[in-house]
This record gives C-alpha cells, sequence and structure tokens, in this order.
C-alpha cells in the first residue's frame, strides 16, 4: 500500500454517486449521496475505512471495471461501499471545490442529466423543464464535482444538485460559470452583545472585536446648536460656530427656545413654591408616597387646567384652593412652563 493509500484512511469522504452503493453486511443497494441518504443516514458523515479497490460490475454494456472504497456513517457505524474518486475525500479537497458545496446552480444541459435515486433521464433546464413538478426550481449543488464515463468511452464532468421544490437530486453537468456567483459570498451572522458594537477598525474576519456602544450623547465631537439661559435671565441663542458648541461643554443648551422658556419658568415657579406661604409649599417625597393624601395639580391639556391626582407632577399642591390662586395668580409663567403658546 502506498503513502497516498494510507493517508486516506480515517478521512472524511463525500459520498457522490449511488450507483453501485451498497450496504457491505447486507449487500442491499443503499443511497448516501449528499442531502439525499438513506433514511437513518440523514445529516451524517462519512469516513474511509479501506484502500480504494477494483472491482468487477456487470452492466448492460457487458462485464465492467470500477473502483471503489469503503466508507463507515458516524451515525449508524453501518459501512457502504460507494463509487471511489479521490477529489471526494474532503481533507484533499481545495478551497474552491469546498465553496461551491450549498451554492446554486443554474442547469444548463440535459443531455446526461439523471435523477439519482431512479436513474432516469431529466430534464431540470430554466425555462424547458418537462420533468414533473420541478417547473419553476432552484438547485443547489450537493456534491463536488466529479468525472464519470458516459456512452462512448466518454470521461464527462458531473455535479449533483437538489431541486428546492421536491428534494430530488440530479446528476447534471458541471460548468463552473453557471454557479449563481452573488451566492458565493458565505454570510456569517454574529451575535452582538448587548451594550457593544463591532470594533470596525480593529477587526478582522477571523477575529470579531468588540466594543462598547457609542451613544450619541458620549459622542464629544458632536456639534450642537440651540438655546441657553444667560446670566440675565435672558433666552440666548447658541451657534455651532462659536469656539465651543460641542455637547461635552454646553449641557445648559436647549434643543429649542421653547424648552429653554420651560426651564426659566420651572426655575421661577420653584422659588414661588418655596416662598410663597399662601400656596403650601413644596410636596414631600413622604407625601407623593402616601397615596390616601390627595394632590392637586396643574396640567396642559388645550390650556392650562387643574385635577386630582396621585401621580407625580410639579406643579402639584395640597389643596384645589392653593392649586387655583396659582393659577390665577401666575399663568404667564405656567404657559412658558407648560409650553402653551399665547
Amino acid at each position: 500500500m502506498n503513502k497516498e493509500d494510507k493517508n486516506i484512511i480515517g478521512a472524511e469522504y463525500r459520498p457522490y454517486d449511488n450507483s453501485y452503493c451498497i450496504e457491505i453486511k447486507t449487500h442491499t443497494k443503499a443511497y448516501i449521496s449528499p442531502q439525499y441518504n438513506t433514511k437513518d443516514e440523514r445529516d451524517t458523515t462519512f469516513t474511509v475505512v479501506t484502500i480504494p479497490y477494483e472491482e468487477v460490475i456487470l452492466t448492460p454494456r457487458g462485464p465492467k471495471t470500477y473502483t471503489f472504497v469503503n466508507v463507515e456513517s458516524s451515525k449508524t457505524s453501518k459501512t457502504y461501499r460507494t463509487l471511489y474518486n479521490e477529489n471526494n475525500i474532503i481533507k484533499d479537497m481545495n478551497k474552491e471545490d469546498k465553496n461551491i458545496i450549498g451554492m446554486e446552480y443554474v442547469p444548463y444541459d440535459n443531455s446526461w442529466c439523471i435523477n439519482i435515486k431512479t436513474r432516469e433521464m431529466a430534464n431540470i433546464m430554466p425555462d424547458y423543464c418537462f420533468t414533473e413538478g420541478e417547473h419553476g426550481a432552484t438547485f443547489t449543488i450537493v456534491s463536488m464535482p466529479y468525472e464519470e464515463e458516459v456512452f462512448s468511452n466518454t470521461i464527462r464532468t458531473f455535479v449533483n444538485v437538489e431541486s428546492n421544490k421536491t428534494g430530488n437530486i440530479y446528476r447534471i453537468l458541471y460548468r463552473e460559470s453557471n454557479i449563481t456567483k452573488t451566492n458565493m459570498k458565505k454570510e456569517i451572522k454574529i451575535n452582538v452583545p448587548e451594550g457593544m458594537e463591532i470594533d470596525v477598525e480593529n477587526s478582522t474576519f477571523e477575529c470579531i472585536k468588540f466594543i462598547p456602544k457609542k451613544r450619541w450623547r458620549d459622542d464629544t465631537s458632536n456639534k450642537i446648536t440651540g438655546y441657553y439661559i444667560d446670566k440675565w435671565s435672558e433666552i440666548t441663542p447658541v451657534d455651532s460656530e462659536l469656539p465651543c458648541p460641542n455637547i461635552c461643554d454646553n449641557y445648559n443648551v436647549f434643543a429649542t427656545e421653547k424648552q429653554a422658556k420651560s426651564a426659566l419658568a420651572m426655575a421661577r415657579i420653584s422659588q414661588i413654591m418655596a416662598n410663597d406661604k399662601r400656596f403650601g409649599g413644596v410636596i414631600t417625597d413622604e407625601e407623593w408616597n402616601n397615596n390616601a393624601m390627595p394632590k392637586y395639580v396643574i396640567y396642559r391639556e388645550k390650556r392650562s387646567s387643574i385635577c386630582k391626582t396621585k401621580f407625580y407632577h410639579f406643579l402639584a399642591f395640597h389643596t384645589f384652593e392653593q392649586c387655583s390662586r396659582f393659577l390665577n395668580e401666575n399663568e404667564d409663567i405656567i404657559n412658558d412652563y407648560l409650553m402653551i403658546d399665547r
């Protein structure tokens, strides 16, 4: 046994044709081509357990010598005799061959197309399909290219393809240009941890790196415009062309003039409620936690209105009288706070 023959034992093998495949122990016909296996062998892998050997098979054209190899199933441990093709040893399969498995294939010639299971001739060309159930189907490559002798001692290169409509496997003439190129790109979905994002600058295809996801508010380069309250309590616009209009240096800038006016009104209201005893003072946290205690609030509907509630509001009072008096005396400030147009 030469070194090359020794090396294939224990290697993974991808069966490519069921014409002369049998289960060794029972000597019964078997189907173990990719994606079209005997029921017990679905989604299994096969390991080479013998060196290639020749066997004479009686064919309609007389005795013929074929080369076989025995493979063992990873699921059932059964051993099968299958046609041997050195290109179908996975460890020796080149990168291009590996990449075509699972790719879409457009059949282009039905001269030598057969249904792998029934060995019947098939016609599966696009827009010219007469095989029952396959009109409009797409086909996926389920084997590597392999050579097979056909009539007149002619060697042809074939590939097995699976129909997305019937699940049938067909042997079809192979031509590299008929692989749908848009499907040649492999996609890998990355589950990005919550709060993280891919570090595009420092990641490679082989090594994906994550960094904490940057929120807009954390990006110190963000430029802002808006309005702020100056030291004279005036609403002043901010121009993005100013020397330092960055978010990190201007947390006191509001996006709109209305919001700035509302903040100014809130400051004025807080002083009135804290210092004018007629309005009962600010409701404390303990009082808010007491649902049995009534609170009266001013809220925005079409205009400033009063209601009784147990939910937190800034404009809140202990009694209806306090609330009503505050609304009557300070409606202009309240409108600014609630951003109601006058």
